[in-house]
């Protein structure tokens, strides 16, 4: 707390052994030259060397849209009303859905019945094919043996039966290897299951479009704003609602290139929100863009994200605040105005009010200046009273 007081003009000043009395009338004095003086309580205090920026709040808030088109059909939550994780909030009409969903999986079982159908055919074809084919083979292999005894005994055939036991032997080796190749059942289990696995996507798509009907809280937050009511068409692109959500509060600021060298990630800085006057929160630098920001002027600005501490129910997002970087801070010293603090040789005096109208100098010893306070690390006491 500062006191102005005026020294009288009935004033005597005397310096005795460092001593100084000040004769005054009332709580105004004024010396023979009219100059006032201006006295000090000695108190604890903070000293803050900071960088100091204007800042804006950012609250994380989630648009809710669906994945499918559709009409409204439930508004579960109102305006301003604090929902929690998983809380339903708005559903659409599910009864096409539904009906979509009941005709893919009618689909899905005519699929697999269609491969079950396909692979006991394959099975009952491969069986006859095999069968038939042997019969060739053995017709094939009977004319083949036939040829090579007749070869054999030339002289017991004519050549004519011999040509004849050939083209036999060549008939039935066409026969064979016609057949083995043009009668070969073809297996439909690939496409079976290309089918079953289409129509098995199709199934699981609706099912979670079904589910997605209802749109629930991803986190707990506040609904700031509802976009549709009850019998609304809405599309798959259309935001339906918002939330303000719970857990981080950010601010945001730009701070300029000269100073910002001196902000680091990590950083401490106290946030004032000017709606919010009689509270100051902690907050740490999150993130320097290193993109510039040029003004209309050609000031070069760059944007810093702080996250606070904590939370408070009372900012909302976009709200103005201030936003103080601290470079150095001596937390809960001694502290006095500058100017109070006097020059005298090479030490540094002040002077302590010692009673009614007298006071004295004391050598002091002093630390950390914001510009405005100085720390003092020695010397004086709170509770005493400085005279400037």
């Amino acid at each position: 707390m500062k006191n102005k007081i005026v020294i009288g003009a009935v004033i005597t000043a005397l310096i005795v052994i460092g001593s100084y009395y000040f004769i005054s009338s009332g709580k105004e004095s004024t010396d023979e030259s009219g100059k006032s003086y201006t006295f000090a309580d000695v108190s604890k205090g903070d000293i803050v060397v900071d960088i100091i920026a204007d800042g804006q709040i950012e609250i994380p808030i989630r648009n809710y849209n669906f994945d499918l088109s559709g009409k409204i059909m439930n508004v579960n939550v109102s305006l301003n009303q604090r929902v929690k994780k998983g809380e339903e909030l708005i559903s659409i009409d599910s009864t096409d859905l539904i009906a979509s969903l009941n005709d893919a999986k009618l689909n899905l079982n005519n699929a697999i019945l269609t491969k079950e159908k396909n692979e006991n055919e394959f099975s009952k074809n491969t069986t006859n094919y095999k069968y038939q084919l042997n019969k060739f083979i053995n017709i094939y292999q009977m004319n083949k043996k036939n040829l090579e005894n007749m070869k054999n005994l030339s002289s017991s055939y004519s050549q004519n039966e011999i040509d004849i036991a050939e083209n036999n032997y060549n008939l039935s080796l066409e026969e064979y290897e016609n057949y083995k190749i043009v009668n070969k059942p073809i297996s439909t289990l690939t496409s079976d299951n290309i089918a079953i696995n289409k129509a098995d996507n199709t199934v699981k798509k609706l099912e979670n479009d079904l589910k997605d009907n209802t749109l629930t809280a991803l986190k707990s937050g506040k609904v700031i704003e509802i976009n549709s009511d009850i019998n609304e068409s809405v599309n798959n692109s259309d935001v339906v609602m918002k939330i303000e959500e719970d857990g981080k509060t950010y601010v945001t600021t730009e701070v300029q290139e000269i100073d910002i060298s001196s902000v680091s990630i990590g950083q401490k800085a106290y946030i004032e929100i000017e709606a919010l006057s009689d509270k100051k929160f902690v907050a740490k630098v999150t993130e320097i863009d290193r993109d510039p920001i040029v003004d209309s002027n050609g000031i070069v600005n760059y944007k810093v994200t702080l996250l606070l501490d904590e939370n408070d129910e009372n900012i909302m997002d976009g709200m103005t605040s201030t936003v103080s970087f601290i470079l150095l801070e001596k937390l809960g010293v001694i502290k006095i105005p500058n100017k109070a603090v006097k020059k005298v040789g090479s030490k540094q005096v002040v002077i302590v009010s010692t009673g009614e109208g007298t006071g004295e100098e004391r050598v002091i010893v002093t630390g950390l200046t914001d510009g405005k306070y100085v720390e003092v690390i020695k010397g004086i006491e709170v509770g005493q009273k400085l005279i400037y």
